[in-house]
């Protein structure tokens, strides 16, 4: 009967240290996700530039591209 006991000592020992591991590592993760915000503000991502679309009439090529995979479909 001892070992039992101290078996769930020892269980609830893991348990809690687990446990608390996890809080830290919420509250770990939210002063991040704050100090990331802030910091956005001062050095934000650049923006990504869109290509302009190519001028010019391209039909044959896309007929080519559908030809093409049609067939190796087959």
């Amino acid at each position: 009967m001892e070992s039992f006991i101290q078996g769930l000592e020892f269980m609830v020992i893991g348990v809690s240290v687990v446990f608390m591991f996890l809080i830290v590592m919420v509250f770990a993760m939210s002063l991040l996700r704050i100090t990331l915000t802030q910091l956005n503000k001062y050095f934000p991502e650049p923006e990504e530039q869109k290509a302009a679309p190519a001028s010019g009439d391209n039909t044959q090529e896309i007929a080519v591209a559908i030809a093409a995979a049609y067939s190796m479909k087959k």
